[in-house]
């Protein structure tokens, strides 16, 4: 049984709002309905029509209790309506409460639905799979192993002269294949059942194979405090960096910084980033500096797309006094743009832009620098088994600058093999 169940209308009224509250769902103008619905509830609360559709809006709309209440009563007073059971499986699913929703998910399933039903049912049974075994564990993290090539490793012009001066060949664009090594390992300890005391580690290593005087490692280590509810993240901790190149000593960041997770409802996820650091440089002290950085992100998942919108600014103050050139406003945009194609594989596109403003005079070029940096890459994720996969990206970096010692573009390509634990 997958239709609403006939009953006796009230009144007029009551069959006008339910009428606007099915022509609201309809146009997926899922706020309004809940809102209209939310008014009307002392009086109508019970008419199985207006149960089910202002269920539907407070599902969709992300108010997941007020979506229980009405699939759950509609559930008990006709056990055998499919449609009824499936919704109210999805917002047990969004409840976190993920035994309950496989239980209803699989009651649907053993009365042999459609097709298309079965295979959305599996999806659900596939998430529901990852995210019980994602919450079982403490320890979790990755190993990636991969390589490629990269037609700009140092990010140098390919000009031999820039002015009167000619540069070295240090200074200039070399290419190399190279060699990665990706590692994060994460754990938590939960304090209660919304508080939860979190370590982070993650490392990334690259070693060019033509010159290794850019070959780059850094390890980062954090230590945070977390606050969990159905739809709200909160995080606030400290982080130490550790930047080698070419094994030596190159840069170490420390710094503190909070981030808050949303579900607003079932498409839209944002989060918000902020972070205060200080850098070091060990090759040279003008490159030590502060940076207030702050973030917004957007998650929008639309059947099988997801949208991801982020935009970052942030500002570098030196701490040296001779270094006031190297001040600087700078912020980012990115989207990109990702298509669940099958269960196993995802491909995706991607653009973001940098852009850095600088506040002093150059002294060698008399002028204030201005970068432009545009970077589109398109890569894709196959997953060979629940904890392996093969992931390939190719992009290209594109950076413009008013003073052309900072002018170069950038190919990269790589493929890898991750492994989740």
């Amino acid at each position: 049984m997958w239709g609403l169940p006939a009953f006796a209308q009230d009144s007029v009224k009551s069959s006008s709002i339910t009428a606007t509250l099915k022509s609201l769902n309809a146009t997926a103008d899922y706020e309004q309905a809940y809102r209209l619905g939310s008014e009307q509830m002392e009086n109508m609360e019970g008419d199985p029509e207006f149960d089910f559709y202002f269920g539907m809006a407070a599902l969709q709309s992300g108010h997941y209790p007020e979506a229980q209440f009405m699939f759950e009563r509609l559930t008990a007073l006709y056990p055998d309506n499919d449609r009824f059971r499936l919704e109210y499986a999805r917002t047990l699913f969004n409840l976190q409460q993920y035994g309950a929703a496989r239980e209803q998910f699989l009651i649907v399933l053993a009365r042999e639905p459609p097709p298309a039903v079965k295979d959305n049912i599996a999806r659900f049974l596939a998430a529901l799979d990852e995210r019980e075994h994602e919450r079982q564990r403490r320890w979790r993290g990755y190993i990636g192993l991969g390589g490629g090539y990269d037609s700009n490793i140092n990010n140098a012009t390919d000009e031999r002269f820039v002015g009167l001066f000619e540069l070295p060949d240090s200074a200039q664009e070399t290419e190399s294949g190279y060699a990665a090594l990706r590692t994060s390992f994460a754990y938590e300890h939960p304090v209660s059942q919304l508080n939860a005391a979190k370590m982070e580690f993650d490392s990334q290593h690259k070693h060019n194979f033509e010159n290794s005087d850019f070959d780059l490692d850094s390890a980062r280590l954090s230590a945070s405090w977390k606050y969990s509810r159905s739809r709200r993240e909160l995080e606030a901790g400290a982080s130490y960096q550790h930047v080698l190149l070419d094994t030596e000593d190159y840069q170490r960041n420390t710094g503190a910084f909070m981030q808050w997770r949303e579900q607003w409802n079932a498409h839209l996820l944002t989060f918000f980033y902020a972070g205060v650091f200080i850098k070091d440089s060990f090759a040279n002290p003008l490159l030590n500096n502060y940076q207030p950085l702050t973030g917004l992100s957007l998650l929008v998942p639309r059947a099988r797309l997801l949208h991801t919108l982020s935009v970052f600014a942030g500002t570098e103050n030196p701490r040296e006094q001779d270094a006031a050139s190297l001040a600087k406003d700078f912020y980012s945009l990115g989207y990109r743009l990702s298509y669940k194609l099958s269960p196993t594989l995802t491909p995706y596109l991607g653009y973001s832009g940098f852009f850095a403003d600088y506040k002093a005079e150059n002294p060698v070029f008399g002028e204030v620098r201005d970068d432009k940096s545009s970077q589109f890459n398109a890569g894709g994720e196959w997953k060979l088994t629940h904890e392996l996969s093969a992931l390939a990206e190719l992009s290209y970096t594109d950076n413009q600058s008013n003073l052309d010692l900072y002018d170069y573009t950038r190919w990269r390509g790589e493929f890898r093999i991750r492994w989740r634990f």
